[in-house]
């Protein structure tokens, strides 16, 4: 019969006679034997009234039918809350698959792609008056990801050595460091590297903290940090007196952002969007110990084939500059909604020599004069490159990203509100 002419009460049965379906396919296993058979028994009575569209014997075995599979399973209620229950871990479970199939949550942790993306930055706070009330800095918090960082030694501590630290984190966007002290340990809510650099008050472990890592992944042990030699060799102790600051100021998180983990299942992937890959296989890229790989975000500024050179502050694609809109925002030098200007195509800051053998990338505009992306089947690569071109670790050290190992094109910053929050261009 035709849908639309169906009866609406031969609708209501059929759908009530594919959800005792459901039911016995779920609990069957929970109900005893003679239960079960007397489901079944009702549910055929059921399904012949429903094949012979008798509507009086539909209408008299309903509530039976119903009675029968409610006291089917022992203890077994329907209530709103049971059925609430249910819609929400079906909920997750399609949350869970959307994330395994669709979307990925990603979090910026560096700096490489400013001013397009924020990754974690932090400001450090000399003057105690400037930090805000509580109200303000639960606004800024949710607004803009700023986090306010007022941590001090315990003044019954009375002097203490300073022996290390551990990053840690949870939900893997929740980012922790736990740090040592010969009296004690004091957790932080901040990455291990904005809070010993740019937040810590004393000088001496500022200077020690540019060899951590600069993303926020979590370290599984304790990392010792110490202040340099002293005149005989020794090692030179950090110490802190109790009630002084160990650091103030605040931490702006990176830009947390959905990954679009299809598209390319259906299209080729397109320059001058930004991107998500995996870095497993790629020489001269050292994961997180613990880890064999990590996920990075670039730029894609050139597809198999492509021919790249830098002539500051232009990327030429093929011996033209490049015209897509992102790569020309770089090249413009212009404005950007976070009030500081693209600094345009550069070499490295400080240069660095490329870490893949055979691959010269761009060491130098003098000393390199192309890079050509292979094309060939089995070996075609992508060029990835940061926004923040001079301060960026990418293709130019560490040669093509392999097709194997795009996720795919990053598609929306959720959170912080300002100033990147929407679609990422």
């Amino acid at each position: 019969m035709i849908p639309l002419l169906t009866p609406p009460w031969l609708k209501k049965y059929r759908d009530l006679g594919k959800g005792v379906e459901k039911f016995v396919a779920y609990q069957r296993d929970l109900m005893p034997e003679d239960r079960l058979r007397e489901v079944k028994e009702m549910q055929s009575a059921f399904g012949a009234a429903l094949k012979a569209r008798d509507r009086a014997a539909l209408g008299e075995l309903e509530p039976k039918l119903v009675k029968c599979c409610e006291t089917a399973v022992p203890g077994y209620q329907s209530s709103p809350l049971r059925e609430n229950l249910e819609v929400i871990i079906v909920a997750v479970i399609v949350a869970l698959g959307i994330r395994a199939y669709y979307l990925q949550p990603f979090k910026i942790p560096t700096a490489s792609m400013q001013p397009t993306l924020n990754g974690i930055t932090a400001q450090r706070v000399e003057d105690e008056k400037a930090v805000p009330n509580v109200a303000v800095k639960g606004w800024e918090y949710v607004w803009r990801g700023r986090n306010y960082v007022d941590k001090k030694i315990p003044a019954e501590w009375g002097e203490a050595e300073f022996l290390g630290y551990r990053q840690r984190s949870k939900a893997n966007f929740f980012t922790f460091t736990d740090l040592y002290f010969d009296k004690g340990q004091i957790t932080v809510y901040a990455p291990a590297r904005q809070l010993l650099g740019e937040l810590c008050m004393d000088a001496t472990v500022r200077a020690q903290s540019v060899n951590i890592r600069a993303d926020d992944s979590p370290g599984s042990q304790m990392e010792t940090l110490r202040g340099g030699f002293d005149a005989t060799g020794r090692p030179r102790r950090v110490r802190f007196k109790g009630g002084d600051v160990f650091a103030r100021g605040y931490v702006d998180s990176g830009d947390q952002l959905l990954v679009d983990k299809m598209s390319y299942h259906f299209r080729k992937p397109s320059r001058g969007e930004v991107f998500v890959f995996s870095t497993a296989g790629i020489t001269g890229i050292v994961p997180p110990p613990g880890t064999k790989s990590q996920h990075y975000i670039k730029r894609l500024v050139g597809v198999p084939g492509d021919r790249l050179q830098v002539r500051p502050p232009e990327l030429l694609v093929n011996g033209a500059p490049a015209v897509e809109q992102g790569m020309k925002n770089v090249a413009g030098q212009g404005p950007s909604v976070t009030g500081f200007p693209y600094q345009g195509y550069r070499t490295p800051s400080p240069p660095q020599p490329p870490l893949v053998e055979n691959y010269v990338g761009f060491l130098s505009v003098e000393q390199t004069d192309e890079v050509t992306l292979p094309a060939e089947p089995g070996k075609r690569g992508y060029m990835a490159m940061g926004d923040n071109s001079p301060n960026s670790f990418d293709s130019r050290n560490w040669g093509p990203v392999p097709e194997r190992n795009l996720v795919g094109p990053a598609f929306v910053v959720y959170w912080p509100f300002k100033p990147h929050w929407g679609l990422i261009r």
